[in-house]
């Protein structure tokens, strides 16, 4: 008997929430637009096997996309689900 697996990653986004804050780029406090990427690791194209989450910042100022520190990932992520935009 043999097993053979094929995949793909299906990637998006989605812009979820907004709110002001400082930016260190720019140095204005200003509106930021909070981006949530989820990746999907599809078997067979179909069946999903895996996902992943990560939440960037984008500065209404300069447009620039910035991380987050991962303690501050995690509580977004936790805060955005609660409030069912994810």
């Amino acid at each position: 008997m043999f097993f053979i697996f094929w995949g793909n990653t299906d990637a998006k986004h989605k812009d979820v929430y907004s709110e002001e804050l400082f930016c260190n780029k720019c140095s204005s406090q200003t509106k930021h637009t909070f981006r949530v990427y989820e990746s999907k690791l599809k078997a067979y194209s179909v069946i999903p096997v895996s996902t992943s989450r990560d939440v960037t910042a984008i500065c209404h100022n300069c447009l620039s996309e910035l991380q987050l520190e991962k303690k501050l990932r995690k509580e977004m992520l936790e805060k955005f689900k609660k409030m069912n935009l994810i």
